[in-house]
């Protein structure tokens, strides 16, 4: 896979697990957008490596149309304009120290 297309799908994955990884043991199964379309193989393997390397079950994973009806993309929304608080902030540096990290 070429680097950018690689960097887009390891921080698209990175962003998933980091929302999931808390609840993995609770969350059977996950649906994700098909924004990436064709790229599904490359974001179920990216998922796979970061659970398997934090010894953490991979919940089963869907790729759906989700829609802008969606309860989460609504939540998303009013993160964006400041009318919700997030769960959680991660910052350009832990995102980047988990990809490193991954890597090796």
């Amino acid at each position: 896979m070429e680097k950018p297309k690689r960097f887009m799908i390891e921080t698209f994955c990175a962003l998933v697990f980091f929302v999931i990884k808390d609840h993995s043991t609770t969350i059977s199964s996950i649906e994700i957008d098909k924004e990436y379309h064709g790229r599904e193989e490359d974001i179920l393997n990216t998922l796979k490596l970061f659970f398997e390397v934090e010894s953490l079950d991979l919940p089963a994973i869907s790729f759906v149309n989700i829609g802008k009806k969606s309860k989460a993309h609504q939540i998303a929304i009013e993160v964006y304009r400041k009318k919700l608080k997030p769960n959680k902030l991660l910052n350009f540096q832990e995102l980047k120290a988990f990809i490193v990290k991954k890597q090796k």
